[in-house]
């Protein structure tokens, strides 16, 4: 089973991503994969909060450096699990059953270049997961999830407003992103992932929760115009052909030269 390396802006829909592929993995057919572990910033420095993580480029190396050493653990107790034997071939039945998913901006080619090197250290597939959103939505639902941990009384606690970046560091962080490139052979195969066709379709008809066709969010309906219920409500309605990409992944995908051969794109479709 591969090492799925998820990349993108931060707030474009990764985390519902990672979340929805590993309940249809664990339920898929095949029975491959047994268990599914998601490597993230919360798992990797569980004292701090999001905007902490990546507040100062000191914080922000650190935190590569624990997403690093968590997906390292974790590959490595793939490897463990099936006795050390590791993957010998490019055959999936030689891999392990145990899905390995980083759910992170991952937003540096050199970076990803040494995340594909621990995969293949550990034996395992290793694929890489583009999720691709509209920037200025990211930035609108960041904002919005700041705003409704305030409306909440929430907004001086740990976990209030201060889980989420500021504007001036989504910016930033926005800027910086290197987006990947199959030509590179750390980067494929490469899976991209597109939100926006759905969610211009759920615009047509239903008001998004930065308050799309003028309506506004009051407090009181915020569970259901959440970014999260949003975010989920766009996966549910297939941005990508979901069956067609875990099973592509659960049965081994590619780990041969694929150059030749043009990028899997999943978008919306009825």
């Amino acid at each position: 089973m591969p090492c799925l390396i998820l990349t993108g802006h931060p707030c474009a829909g990764k985390s519902t991503f990672a979340r929805l592929l590993a309940e249809r993995a664990l339920i898929h057919p095949s029975s491959n994969i047994k268990s599914v572990a998601i490597v993230n910033e919360e798992s990797a420095r569980p004292d701090k909060t999001k905007k902490q993580c990546y507040e100062s480029a000191l914080e922000e190396k650190m935190t590569r450096m624990a997403l690093k050493a968590e997906f390292d653990r974790q590959c490595s107790s793939c490897k463990l699990a099936d006795g050390g034997a590791g993957r010998r071939s490019s055959s999936s039945s030689n891999s392990s059953s145990k899905l390995v998913i980083l759910d992170s901006m991952n937003y540096i080619k050199g970076y990803r270049y040494e995340l594909h090197c621990i995969s293949k250290s550990a034996g395992e597939l290793h694929g890489i997961i583009w999720c691709l959103n509209d920037p200025e939505v990211a930035k609108r639902w960041n904002q919005n999830r700041r705003q409704r941990k305030q409306q909440d009384g929430n907004g001086g606690d740990k976990k209030g407003d201060d889980e989420f970046h500021t504007d001036k560091t989504m910016d930033e962080l926005i800027m910086r992103y290197e987006p990947p490139d199959e030509r590179n052979r750390w980067d494929k195969p490469l899976y991209t992932v597109s939100i926006k066709p759905t969610l211009d379709d759920l615009s047509a008809t239903t008001p998004l929760e930065d308050g799309t066709k003028d309506e506004k969010i009051d407090a009181g309906s915020a569970t259901k115009s959440s970014s999260v219920a949003t975010a989920e409500a766009t996966m549910k309605r297939t941005v990508y052909d979901m069956h067609s990409l875990s099973q592509t992944i659960v049965e081994g995908g590619e780990t041969k030269d694929e150059s030749s051969k043009p990028k899997k794109n999943f978008v919306g479709f009825s």
